[in-house]
């Protein structure tokens, strides 16, 4: 009897968790890749739920549209969604790959256009203007 208790533990047991262990890593491998995106929307379709991307493909030397899926887990900052997104405009896109290559967007960050230093000093000088011409009036 003994023998057969130290046969289980011996063969039977470690094969049990090996199997176990090897399920475990199949499913945290779900997700293979996590990056982050600065880049110019070219599309957004809110039916299925996606945003892309024109990027660079070195491997083409050209650039390329690249597809985001965007779910109910993807965290948005300076929009409600896909909605207050469209092409043309910048975003920040954290994303991840699942194993069958396809990019899913966890976060987008609407990027709002800087204001150059000419627009600065032109918005400035429309002031001044402004203000001379009502300074003027009175």
């Amino acid at each position: 009897m003994r023998i057969l208790i130290a046969a289980i533990f011996l063969f039977v047991l470690p094969s049990v968790v090996s199997c176990a262990k090897a399920q475990d890593e199949s499913a945290t491998n779900v997700i293979r890749k996590y990056n982050a995106l600065y880049g110019e929307v070219s599309g957004v379709d809110t039916a299925a739920g996606t945003i892309t991307l024109l990027e660079y493909n070195y491997d083409l030397d050209e650039e390329a549209d690249m597809p985001y899926r965007v779910n109910e887990d993807t965290e948005f900052e300076f929009t409600d969604g896909l909605d207050g997104i469209s092409p043309g405009d910048w975003v920040d896109i954290e994303y991840s790959t699942d194993t069958d290559g396809q990019r899913k967007a966890d976060y987008i960050a609407l990027e709002k256009e800087p204001v150059l230093e000419e627009e600065i000093g032109t918005i400035a000088e429309d002031v001044e203007e402004t203000m001379e011409n009502e300074e003027v009036e009175e």
